[in-house]
């Protein structure tokens, strides 16, 4: 008999020991979050020239010996006429072309283990566990003297 009191008596220790958890796991999801950006992306294109020069021979009298026209697009065509020969010079200016970018972000959620302590056993609540434990001890001894020291 007395090793199942001794095997009762463990169990009994065991569990007191075993079931004051202090600490707690505990897991957070997160909401999903996406936003979107739209952003005006700009693309420069270079400019570019190209000149001609036609000789003549014969020039009238009173006639244009220079001008320039502008197209709708931005083409700009110069032209002049001096000591016998016509310069025609072409330009076209830079232009920037503009185009929207869009980006999609997407945070995933990320489960993260954090532990918390939920329950603090200050130290008088130690104390007390003890003498719980001493106390039930001693009931134990005092029951084992009183059924089994009758001899």
């Amino acid at each position: 008999m007395n090793k199942t009191l001794t095997l009762l008596l463990a169990m009994l220790l065991t569990l007191l020991f075993g079931s004051c958890k202090s600490k707690q796991q505990a897991v957070q999801t997160v909401a999903l979050h996406e936003s979107t950006v739209v952003e005006l992306e700009s693309v420069e294109i270079a400019g570019d020239s190209a000149a001609i020069q036609v000789p003549f021979e014969h020039l009238s009298s009173g006639a244009l010996t220079s001008g320039v026209t502008v197209s709708p697009n931005g083409l700009r065509l110069l032209w002049e006429l001096r000591r016998g020969t016509l310069d025609i010079r072409a330009e076209k200016p830079p232009e920037q072309i503009h185009y929207p970018r869009t980006t999609i972000t997407r945070e995933v959620p990320v489960e993260v283990v954090k532990e918390i302590k939920v329950n603090r056993i200050y130290w008088w609540q130690t104390l007390l566990m003890w003498v719980g434990v001493a106390s039930i001890i001693s009931i134990g001894y005092r029951f084992y003297r009183v059924f089994y020291n009758k001899k």
